[in-house]
């Protein structure tokens, strides 16, 4: 097996280039040097708690300077960070802790309600509370943890977790040797430099976080962390901080066509744009490419367990579009990965023939945290008449792929929606529904729904006596923002199809008339 470190190469860069931007937060620019420092002294503290390879750290932080070290620290020495999101129910964190079974917690002095909270068992780990100077108050230098450790490839760099069908979240474990091969696919194509500039606009728990943070400090470039309040509306962000690199979904360019804020030529200073997350429109990308007019532009797609994003077109007047739905294509597999289409027999088809996308290749993870029943329904070894024997993943994703070889995204089979970039399954907003409302007469649906992606969630209920404000307030405590329904509806009963589950669709329609 090959042992290496993601992070060697930063590691060389940090001491050639000591005094060059690293990253930037507000008006604070971090030299390499700063960073270098922190996720050597973070490391070292690390090793003395928890030596063995592959182990886990929850990282409970916000997007700052101590929240970017301690990942790359937790890379440094050779374990794997669980990101914790400080902006999702406490309830939530405490599930995604335990299920993570964490070893150690790295926190920040901007979490500390948070910390009151979470469970006592959590508490009785070894925790690290990061703040000025906190760090080498409590290790001394001399054990800095001065050079990167060499990891199997078969070692987690991350667990993340993402909306799961029994209201509770899912893990998803990406090896080193997963996200390198993501990494070193991505600067084959995009060839970033040390002049290059990225946006950070993700959180650390959305696996794309890791293209900005890891591509930049990687090749001697920096990344700048776009500010929440600036998120949906980045154009003067783009322009002040010079970026040649932004890569956002097309929520961005939506929000921005509604505000007349995509002027031609007004992010002139992009070479390179990359949109994923949620589907592409034909009018987004018109829109984006007349503002970034220098710039080539992607539309890239992939599944959490497929490592971040494994599919990509180059988006241009003669780009294949998605006809059905207007949106553009999402494209070929990056090189290694294969894409295929099955029926319901598992036989795979001929271009052309609509059925289920499943991805294969170095990417793919080993399937799902600690669940093997899992596991086995949506990782399955199966023998492609060309491509020979490979483990597939089963995506969910109803597409095809046309003769020139390019995949359509026509939406999910089931009933997993993406909403605003982020994939939730209405089964857990349904959980989370059902305890609120006191009834097990609920349905959310996704609505509406445009270019495949959902804009907001509808609640349908029956048989409660609680107040929808309180049904609301009681979801909060359990759902990220973006998974509360914007609207409830308190209905009498609610459709069923001739299997006995809810009509999810006939809801739609009521909607719509």
């Amino acid at each position: 097996m090959k042992q290496n470190n993601i992070l060697s190469d930063f590691s060389v860069l940090a001491h050639q280039k000591p005094k060059s931007i690293a990253f930037s937060i507000g008006d604070r620019e971090y030299s390499y040097e700063e960073l270098l420092v922190e996720v050597q002294l973070i490391a070292g503290w690390l090793q003395e708690k928890m030596p063995t390879a592959g182990q886990r750290v929850g990282i409970l932080c916000s997007r700052n300077f101590f929240g970017y070290a301690s990942i790359f620290s937790v890379i440094w020495a050779g374990l794997t960070f669980v990101p914790l999101n400080p902006k999702l129910p406490i309830a939530r964190l405490n599930i995604m802790m335990q299920r993570a079974k964490i070893s150690v917690l790295i926190t920040d002095d901007t979490c500390s309600e948070i910390m009151n909270e979470i469970s006592l068992e959590v508490n009785k780990l070894p925790i690290l509370t990061l703040c000025d100077d906190s760090l080498k108050l409590k290790v001394d230098k001399t054990f800095s943890l001065l050079e990167p450790i060499n990891v199997d490839e078969t070692k987690g760099a991350y667990l993340m977790f993402t909306s799961g069908t029994t209201g509770e979240p899912k893990g998803i474990l990406a090896t080193v040797g997963n996200l390198k091969h993501y990494l070193n696919f991505m600067q084959d194509r995009y060839q970033i430099q040390a002049s290059d500039r990225l946006s950070q606009v993700f959180e650390f728990s959305f696996d794309a976080s890791t293209f900005d943070m890891f591509m930049s400090i990687n090749h001697g470039a920096s990344f700048h962390v776009v500010p929440d309040n600036q998120l949906l509306a980045p154009g003067q962000f783009i322009r002040d901080k010079k970026l040649t690199l932004w890569f956002g979904v097309p929520s961005h360019i939506s929000f921005m066509e509604k505000m007349n804020l995509l002027k031609p030529a007004s992010f002139s200073n992009l070479r390179i744009s990359i949109f994923g997350g949620e589907p592409l429109s034909v009018s987004s990308m018109k829109a984006w490419r007349l503002a970034a007019d220098k710039s080539i532009l992607d539309n890239v797609y992939g599944p959490t367990e497929a490592t971040v994003t494994c599919f990509v077109q180059r988006c241009n007047d003669s780009t294949p579009i998605t006809s059905e739905r207007n949106v553009m294509s999402i494209g070929m597999p990056y090189e290694g990965m294969y894409g295929a289409i099955i029926d319901d027999a598992e036989t795979f088809l001929p271009s052309g023939t609509k059925g289920e996308l499943l991805i294969a290749g170095p990417q793919v993870t080993s399937g799902y945290w600690q669940n093997s029943k899992l596991t086995e329904s949506r990782f399955r070894v199966l023998d492609h008449p060309v491509l020979g024997k490979h483990c597939w993943y089963f995506t969910g994703d109803w597409a095809y792929e046309d003769d020139n070889g390019v995949f359509h995204h026509l939406g999910r089979m089931d009933n997993q929606i993406k909403l605003s970039g982020h994939r939730v399954e209405l089964e857990e907003i349904d959980v989370a529904l059902k305890k609120a409302a006191e009834s097990e007469i609920v349905a959310s649906i996704a609505w509406p729904v445009e270019q495949g992606s959902a804009r907001g969630i509808v609640a349908f209920i029956c048989g409660s006596k609680v107040d929808v404000v309180d049904i609301r307030e009681k979801m909060l405590d359990v759902l990220p923002k973006y998974m509360i329904p914007r609207r409830f509806i308190v209905c009498e009963s609610l459709p069923y199809t001739l299997n006995g589950k809810v009509d999810r669709k006939l809801l739609a329609e009521k909607l719509e008339n």
